[in-house]
């Protein structure tokens, strides 16, 4: 993970707000708000970040629910499940990217009968798609927009835990790192997952390499079971 952990505070943590006390998260809990998410277009500085941090809590049965931070531990965001019950958010077919005020800032939607999902903007529309396109390739996602290939996240090896990131030309661009920090030696505190781009991204790959993350992740999760 980035060297700088995130602030002392509340995040969003498995439906909960869970307090993080700046080195680790503790069992302090607390129900999240029932507000409307604030107006106005959402903060997109997730997808302009060179650097974004994203944070699992490990659960009984894995969901890809993470709170996003940038390298220097300032909260950007969440990314939420939705679904009717644990099951239907554990499967991940839509996930929100949320800014830190709730507005939503991306839409994933997983295509039926396909490793693949939508990438969509809330009033804007499907802008791209993120896919495994060979069923025997699922460690190799092809980012696309209009139409139009703009690059890859794929492993390198079948047990490396970080991903390189590739442009449209095939120049490797950045990495998404995946790990683990323990509270002891038995205990997992939370996985992360650190995007890290050589230079400051194009908001069109920034978007599309953060969308494959949680694809990544599950990959990642399978392989250290």
């Amino acid at each position: 993970m980035t060297n700088a952990l995130a602030a002392p505070g509340w995040y969003a943590n498995g439906g909960l707000l869970r307090w993080w006390d700046g080195t680790k998260w503790t069992e302090h809990t607390a129900q999240a708000p029932l507000r409307a998410a604030a107006s106005g277009p959402a903060d997109r500085a997730m997808f302009t970040e060179q650097v974004l941090v994203f944070k699992n809590k490990p659960v009984l049965i894995p969901i890809s629910e993470f709170t996003l931070f940038d390298g220097d531990g300032r909260h950007l965001g969440n990314v939420v499940p939705r679904g009717q019950n644990v099951l239907q958010r554990a499967c991940g077919q839509r996930l929100d990217f949320l800014d830190p005020a709730g507005r939503g800032a991306l839409l994933l939607t997983q295509v039926k009968n396909r490793n693949a999902y939508t990438v969509e903007r809330p009033n804007i529309g499907e802008v791209g798609t993120v896919e495994a396109p060979r069923v025997m390739v699922r460690d190799r996602y092809s980012l696309t927009v209009n139409g139009v290939q703009i690059g890859e996240v794929a492993r390198p090896g079948g047990w490396s835990k970080r991903f390189t990131v590739r442009d449209e030309c095939g120049e490797q661009g950045g990495t998404v790192t995946f790990g683990v920090e323990k509270a002891n030696a038995l205990i997992i505190s939370h996985y992360y997952a650190t995007v890290r781009f050589h230079a400051r991204p194009t908001e069109n790959l920034a978007t599309m390499v953060a969308a494959a993350v949680p694809m990544a992740f599950r990959s990642f999760l399978s392989r250290r079971s």
